[in-house]
């Protein structure tokens, strides 16, 4: 009776599953039966793997159940479960690598990535076998084109934006950029809806840099799709900078130093001196991204009245 209820989409979602090792009961987990919700119907299954793990680090009794699945488009690291859900989607290109240790009957599966580890311990030793082949040996052909990730691309198709060529900034964007430490960012949500936040930056090298949590939405959207704009604005001179560009994680250790120092230094914030909210951040829990400009649109109002 439960699978005459299947549409055709949760049903090859389940027969996939199925191909990556998971049995009747692995099917019935309330994760696997909510996959069906965060594949695209033109999106195949290539491995997951389902088991538990720690929300905190007070030991095995706060384990809960999780999901790692590869498809061709993207890896997505699941959290489930009645009353919430939390999905991270990663684009092959900050997939670091991945690994299993077996431990009859059960293994452990760790995709390492630039935003941290994702860990699964007591998963499917057949799961686990078939998950890390696949994102091991995960490659695309440049005729569907996408670019294979071991060579360090995206496995997202290239628009248009990001086939453009860099462009440098001219003398009076860098020395108005420089003068301000505060813009919008506009990033792309998975549905193609738009999303904005303020932020603290700075500009070296032609290039834009900022903080974040490796958790914001922003993050997420940015894994995505790398396609942004950032707009800075001064109310008093009447200058605007909008900037369009390609956003990438910074992964050099000596510049996202620099640009955590320089980031976290103290503000004036109305009549008080403080510290930006980015100077919480505990090590390890913020990610640098790099704002390479593609178009830049610098308007002087006053000059144009």
């Amino acid at each position: 009776m439960y699978m005459s209820n299947l549409s055709k989409h949760e049903q090859r979602v389940r027969d996939e599953l199925i191909d990556a090792g998971f049995t009747k009961s692995a099917l019935k987990k309330f994760t696997a039966k909510y996959l069906p919700q965060v594949i695209n119907k033109d999106e195949h299954i290539g491995g997951a793997v389902y088991g538990r793990y720690s929300e905190t680090s007070k030991g095995p009794l706060n384990w809960v159940e999780g999901m790692l699945v590869a498809t061709d488009k993207k890896v997505m690291f699941i959290n489930h479960k009645p009353g919430y859900t939390n999905v991270d989607e990663l684009t092959y290109f900050i997939v670091a690598g991945v690994k299993y240790v077996s431990a009859w009957p059960f293994a452990a599966v760790t995709l390492h990535t630039r935003m941290g580890d994702f860990t699964l311990k007591f998963a499917s030793l057949v799961c686990a076998k078939r998950f890390v082949k696949y994102v091991e040996s995960y490659s695309v052909e440049d005729s569907k084109g996408r670019v294979n990730h071991e060579n360090g691309g995206s496995v997202k198709k290239m628009n248009k934006d990001q086939s453009k060529k860099p462009i440098t900034l001219d003398d009076e964007s860098v020395e108005f950029l420089n003068s301000h430490d505060t813009g919008v960012l506009s990033t792309i949500n998975r549905d193609g809806s738009l999303d904005g936040a303020t932020i603290h930056y700075i500009v070296d090298n032609n290039s834009i840099y900022f903080v974040t949590k490796s958790d914001t939405q922003k993050t997420h959207n940015i894994l995505a799709n790398s396609n942004v704009a950032f707009t800075v604005y001064d109310r008093d001179s009447l200058k605007t900078a909008q900037i369009k560009g390609i956003a990438e994680i910074e992964s050099q250790p000596t510049v996202k130093n620099i640009v955590f120092t320089e980031i976290v230094k103290p503000r004036k914030y109305g009549s008080k001196i403080g510290l930006p909210p980015v100077s919480s951040l505990e090590k390890e829990s913020y990610i640098v991204f790099r704002i390479t400009p593609i178009k830049v649109k610098f308007t002087n109002y006053k000059k144009d009245q």
